[in-house]
């Protein structure tokens, strides 16, 4: 922020170009949001609100996204979530992935509303066919569908802690239709895949 300040053509706040210096300062990394005020006769007060990560993305490469999309900073604490199948360039989400931006953000709305991380803490989102959402949790499986994501997780809640009441283990629930579909885990198979 000093630098672009220092290179401004005037020092003198009344001939200062602050549609400039705000496109400067929008254009770096991970700003969201960028307030000026002239405070006459020789103060500048500059408000910087930076983006916060939201989610990490697995790409080509691995990038930090906030909710709009945007690429931020790496932060020291990696957000517990990671969303596979979004398209990332020019430091950001590609426009026509934006529609998975909404269903992921619905998703996430349902899933803390009816509090299913209590029965399936959820590790990964796999949006690459968003007419069948897959949310991970090591080697089990959900799947969605983005028209029906309240009804679903509703439905999901109750079928995860009827599994969890009487130890069913699967390996994959179907939740994208009106009848929730469970797949048993085969014992058999899982001895043979280890």
């Amino acid at each position: 922020v000093k630098e672009i300040l220092e290179r401004q053509p005037t020092k003198n706040l009344v001939f200062l170009d602050v549609t400039r210096l705000y496109t400067d300062l929008m254009a770096l990394p991970g700003v969201e949001r960028v307030t000026l005020r002239k405070i006459l006769p020789n103060r500048l007060k500059v408000v910087l609100n930076q983006r916060s990560p939201w989610v990490r993305i697995i790409a080509a490469e691995e990038y930090y996204i906030d909710k709009e999309g945007w690429v931020v900073v790496a932060p020291d604490r990696s957000p517990e979530l990671t969303v596979k199948g979004l398209i990332v360039e020019n430091n950001r989400v590609q426009p026509s992935e934006a529609f998975k931006l909404i269903i992921i953000q619905e998703l996430e709305k349902w899933y803390n509303y009816y509090q299913v991380s209590s029965l399936f803490p959820l590790e990964e989102i796999d949006i690459s066919d968003p007419d069948r959402i897959i949310l991970r949790q090591g080697q089990k499986e959900i799947y969605l569908h983005p028209e029906n994501l309240q009804t679903g997780l509703g439905k999901l809640k109750q079928m995860l802690r009827k599994c969890a009441e009487e130890k069913i283990q699967w390996e994959y629930i179907d939740a994208r239709f009106k009848e929730i579909y469970l797949k048993p885990r085969n014992e058999r198979t899982d001895n043979h895949r280890s």
